[in-house]
């Protein structure tokens, strides 16, 4: 381990830090205040409608596929919708969309249908990922920035993805699947897969040419095909992954190899035509791509998409060693990491989620790497673009004596590290880590309350030690969402999805259940979404932590030590635990389906449903919840069994006793569970 003298003049001889340094404050984190926009609020109904009246004809010998029909149109009409009222959709960053979209009009052919209504969106997530849904809904990832070069990088991806929507591809993999259960179809998997090669084939055809005809450079295409291919080769690596070899008729997607060798020979033909890499802005390009690094890294941060974040910003650390905002990304994810898995501490830096050689088809996909990431620069799991291998400023990781190799030393290397940059958030990153040396933690907590550090409340209570013990013993309850199901024979109906929320039903639910538990605040997050946007998103991620399955090995985790955030959540709402119940409500009518009868069952509003007194009724009731209590598990998740609504009673009413019957079936399991963990 080198020395803190030795780290400095390491990066003074390579110039890497100014004369005075002074504290550095990280860039600010777009918060998603205020409401949602009202263009986000869509007429679900409408939508539905229209995404039905466009779906194309196609030959079956199947009856049922008019009703699933409609039902396509059912789950794309709401799947659009949630994504745009979830919040993590940008509204406050016009300037990027309105970027984006235009870039969109250019390489959109002018005879395209539905041109007008076309829009894309910004996504916060961290994943390099485009997707287009019905009606002209274009939803692009903060995180796609990442791996382009250029505008026309960005609009080889939109063309790809316009062209699969074009081309009717998310109905057509529908109609396959339907075909294929139902009989039709006698080649079995290879025709979903073929079926699958062939799509993508097509929407890089259909690019192509839109490419060519956008006076945008066709080789930005080549670009955008070498990306996915580095990342296709980081994946082959990748630890505690299955790895299931494909024979060339069973894949579901050809692999980037093949896709830029098929844009070879048309580009071998076309390549005298092509134009430019920037017909919009190369400035606002370039702002753009910087600003997505920080929202991509806090995207992968806060949706503990811990490996990804810590390859990225130590990639962009590379590029700028001076940026201490990396520093903090990449000191709070092996953190947080570590924290939760505490043998994380000695696997090797970055090198840890990746095997030495490409996974090969008998193997477990988990052998542990014999060497570490400075062995030599390991250019697939690093992937970086070839292109930008020469601007790397940070070589000396890869000269002289190495400077970490574990996550631990990494951890502390970049610890001495920001502390030379003069990072003040980095400080309580430190003071996390070594709450158990209590002088050394509550030394860092002083030395950051000397700055306007971003969580001082937060780091003034850990130093008091009362962050827990002065939180009141009250309870949030988070009613999330009540789907409500129709079963005719084989076909499940969605019930209302012709008529949108019905939020005065939902709000009468939370009403009922709120007299029924009265030592409980209870809120609806369907109508949370429309007050506050930020508190909606901060709710979901911990609704999500809640419910999946974290192995937690080495300290007992605590929910203010792993996130900060999360913790002030706690606080605002002055609550010790926050629980989130789901139901999932299905009522069977006949034994079999017809299209008026689905018609029928989309139509009814949540009061036709509800307000019925018999019928073969059945409830699934879903609770978990997370506690700041101490000692206690810092979650817990309950589902409760099959539940028959008894006739003579409201559905609304049988709903709201059975949440109240599993909420203290609940309570008494944590209890068990509590006296356990003790032990």
């Amino acid at each position: 381990m080198l020395s803190r003298k030795e780290i400095s003049q390491a990066l003074l001889l390579l110039a890497l830090l100014p004369e005075c340094l002074s504290a550095q404050r990280l860039p600010p984190e777009r918060v998603r205040a205020g409401e949602l926009p009202r263009r986000f609020i869509l007429d679900v109904p409408k939508l539905r409608s229209d995404i039905l009246a466009s779906l194309p004809e196609r030959p079956t010998l199947n009856k049922r596929m008019p009703i699933r029909k409609l039902w396509f149109a059912d789950y794309t009409a709401f799947n659009i919708s949630d994504r745009l009222t979830r919040g993590y959709v940008y509204s406050d960053w016009p300037d990027l969309e309105a970027y984006v979209n235009a870039v969109l009009q250019r390489v959109m052919p002018k005879d395209y249908p539905g041109r007008e209504s076309t829009h894309a969106y910004i996504v916060r997530d961290g994943e390099f990922n485009a997707e287009m849904s019905g009606a002209g809904f274009m939803f692009i990832n903060v995180g796609l920035f990442s791996e382009l070069r250029d505008e026309a990088s960005l609009a080889a991806v939109l063309c790809h993805e316009l062209a699969h929507h074009h081309l009717d591809h998310a109905f057509d993999r529908f109609y396959q699947q339907v075909v294929l259960k139902e009989g039709e179809g006698v080649l079995g998997d290879f025709r979903t897969s073929s079926e699958s090669v062939r799509r993508e084939v097509q929407a890089d055809s259909l690019a192509m040419v839109w490419m060519l005809a956008s006076e945008y450079d066709l080789a930005a295409m080549h670009d955008v095909l070498r990306a996915i291919e580095r990342i296709e080769r980081q994946d082959g690596r990748r630890r505690r992954y299955r790895f299931h070899r494909q024979s060339d008729d069973s894949r579901t997607h050809p692999g980037a190899v093949e896709r830029v060798a098929a844009f070879g020979e048309f580009y071998a033909l076309h390549k005298e035509d092509s134009g430019g890499r920037f017909l919009e802005s190369e400035g606002l390009f370039t702002g753009f791509k910087e600003a997505c690094k920080s929202e991509t890294l806090a995207a992968l941060l806060d949706d503990m998409n811990y490996g990804r974040c810590i390859r990225l910003a130590f990639t962009y650390h590379l590029f700028d060693p001076e940026e201490a905002a990396y520093m903090w990304y990449l000191m709070e994810a092996v953190r947080r990491r570590c924290y939760l898995d505490s043998e994380r501490w000695d696997e090797f830096f970055i090198m840890g989620d990746y095997t030495d050689q490409v996974r090969s088809p008998t193997s477990d996909g988990d052998e542990a790497p014999k060497h570490h990431l400075f062995s030599s620069f390991d250019v697939d799991v690093m992937a970086i673009d070839p292109v930008l291998l020469p601007r790397i400023q940070a070589r000396f990781y890869w000269q002289g004596e190495v400077k970490f190799i574990t996550n631990r030393e990494a951890f502390s290397f970049f610890s001495q590290l920001a502390e030379l940059l003069g990072c003040n958030e980095c400080l309580l990153s430190a003071a996390l880590e070594c709450r158990n040396d209590s002088a050394r933690s509550d030394s860092l907590l002083t030395r950051y309350l000397s700055h306007n550090g971003r969580y001082r409340a937060y780091a003034g209570d850990l130093l008091k030690d009362d962050s827990l013990h002065s939180q009141p013993s009250n309870k949030l309850l988070v009613f999330t969402g009540l789907r409500a199901t129709i079963k005719q024979g084989s076909e499940l109906i969605p019930a209302g999805a012709g008529v949108g929320e019905d939020a005065e039903q939902l709000q009468r639910l939370v009403d009922s259940l709120a007299a029924l538990l009265p030592g409980r605040r209870v809120i609806s997050l369907a109508a949370e979404k429309y007050q506050s946007l930020e508190r909606n998103m901060l709710l979901r991620e911990l609704w999500a932590f809640s419910s999946f399955s974290t192995l937690a090995k080495g300290e007992r985790t605590q929910l203010r030590i792993l996130d900060p955030r999360l913790h002030e959540l706690f606080v605002k709402e002055g609550v010790n635990e926050i629980e989130f119940v789901s139901c999932d409500y299905t009522e069977l009518r006949g034994k079999t389906a017809s299209l008026d009868g689905y018609e029928l069952a989309a139509e009814m509003d949540y009061n036709a449903v509800f307000n019925q007194t018999s019928g073969n009724r059945y409830l699934y009731t879903t609770v978990s919840c997370a506690r700041e209590v101490a000692p206690s598990p810092i979650k817990y998740r309950h589902r409760g069994d099959e539940h028959v609504l008894k006739n003579g009673r409201r559905g609304l009413t049988e709903i709201a006793y059975n949440v109240k019957h599993i909420i203290e079936e609940k309570d008494e399991r944590l209890r068990a569970a509590v006296l356990n963990w003790k032990k």
